[in-house]
């Protein structure tokens, strides 16, 4: 998906990973937890005085049921979370928008 925000375009890419077995996460604040899936959410910028890498995960925990859209959500939230204001409103909205955009299209 590519986003346009003033003279900057940016490229989202998700990737789902669903593993065999159970994969252990540790974290902080609730130590060790067993994990399914998971779902990443990579954007790179271009077109700017600084190009921008950054990425977002979701965890699946092991009790949970994977769904791929709650992961795309999460993940794509978590990655965009230090981002200007402004730059992080157009590449939410473009995201939540996207299917209308594509309707659009089509007419």
């Amino acid at each position: 998906m590519r986003v346009t925000h003033e003279s900057h375009v940016f490229t989202i890419n998700f990737l789902h990973e669903q593993f065999d077995e159970p994969q252990v996460r540790f974290t902080l604040h609730r130590g060790a937890r067993m994990f399914r899936a998971m779902t990443s959410c990579t954007i790179l910028g271009a077109n700017g005085p600084s190009p921008i890498g950054i990425s977002g995960f979701a965890w699946c925990a092991d009790e949970d049921r994977f769904c791929k859209e709650t992961g795309r959500q999460i993940a794509l939230k978590r990655a965009v979370q230090d981002l200007p204001r402004e730059v992080r409103g157009a590449i939410l909205y473009a995201y939540f928008t996207r299917h209308e955009q594509d309707r659009q299209r089509a007419v």
